[in-house]
């Protein structure tokens, strides 16, 4: 892999689908970032972070549940199932609620 023979990053089984970036790897990812964050800037984009992590509810709320539950973490806390975020868009439709 290009990745790893490069020494920029790797992922490990005990933390699969999880990249581990190294100092040359963080180095770019840095740089891609702030090359984002200055394109969002110059289109007049606003960023915003949501949490990683959501009750099932809202996964069967968006209609994310039925497509891609058979792929995602799910977590059993307090007899509740949450699921960990593949993707951005429940958080997203939680915050433009609150707008």
């Amino acid at each position: 892999m290009l990745g790893t023979k490069q020494e920029l990053f790797f992922c490990h089984p005990l933390s699969p689908g999880s990249w581990f970036f190294l100092p040359h790897g963080t180095q770019i990812y840095n740089k891609l970032m702030g090359f984002i964050k200055s394109q969002y800037i110059k289109r007049g984009y606003e960023e915003v972070k949501t949490p990683n992590m959501y009750n099932m509810r809202l996964w069967e709320t968006s209609g994310h549940a039925a497509n891609y539950r058979d792929n995602m973490f799910l977590l059993n806390i307090e007899k509740q199932e949450f699921g960990l975020k593949p993707m951005n868009c429940p958080g997203h439709c939680l915050k433009f609620h609150q707008v």
